[in-house]
């Protein structure tokens, strides 16, 4: 090989593996946007160059500012991309912590979108104990463990439960599957029920906000509206 391309993910196994050969070997070293690959797969697998306004929404992807991207908006082809939309930002509490205990995701938002004297009463969550809620609102407040994530996953994870679905997961993305497993049987018999968010643009980017939804989603939850009907 004269060219080696990995993911610039600076702590992934293949990343230091691909530079370590690259440079034993003198070759090429290219690092690639998760994102973006993401995109291009897509763009090969139909033979399209583009470019094309691309949507990438998953879990956990390096980002070029140093934060953990995953719910984007990529105008890109097989060579570059330009980022022109993404989730807002919101903390990973905890890191990994973060990812194997949605609940964090769920008062992440709450707390960081809503005011960290939003009331938990009536939401599954609220039966979490005193002490770690308060240590959480404490860890946010001072950006403790806290790197910043525009992440569908996390989105969804939040989402799971907040609605009481899955507080804890055992498996990858276990909370967003079981959210969605609770959803398209009823969608055609309910009708679709689209819930706000606002867009506003910074430093020449879109960025989605979403403290209108999680306001709309737990005041459903207060409600006890259904889960299927959210």
């Amino acid at each position: 090989p004269e060219i080696v391309a990995y993911d610039m993910h600076p702590e992934y196994l293949s990343t230091k593996y691909a530079r370590q050969v690259g440079s034993e070997q003198g070759l090429s070293l290219i690092p690639v946007q998760h994102h973006h690959a993401h995109i291009v797969s897509c763009l090969v697998e139909n033979e399209v160059e583009g470019p094309v306004i691309g949507v990438a929404f998953d879990g956990t992807g390096y980002g070029t500012d140093g934060t953990i991207w995953g719910g984007e908006f990529l105008l890109a082809d097989w060579r570059t991309f330009q980022r022109v939309g993404h989730l807002e930002y919101v903390p990973l509490l905890g890191g990994v912590a973060a990812i194997k205990k949605p609940y964090r995701m769920a008062l992440t938002y709450l707390y960081t979108l809503l005011g960290e004297d939003f009331s938990l009463e009536g939401l599954p969550i609220s039966k979490l104990n005193a002490t770690e809620l308060e240590i959480i609102k404490q860890q946010l407040k001072r950006g403790i463990n806290c790197p910043l994530t525009s992440s569908a996953g996390r989105l969804f994870d939040a989402v799971s439960a907040l609605v009481g679905v899955r507080e804890e997961i055992d498996y990858e993305a276990q909370a967003a599957i079981e959210l969605e497993m609770l959803a398209p049987n009823e969608v055609g018999k309910f009708g679709l029920k689209l819930y706000p968010f606002s867009i506003v643009e910074h430093q020449g980017t879109k960025v989605v906000k979403l403290a209108q939804l999680f306001s709309a989603v737990a005041q459903d939850v207060k409600n006890q509206t259904p889960i299927p009907l959210f």
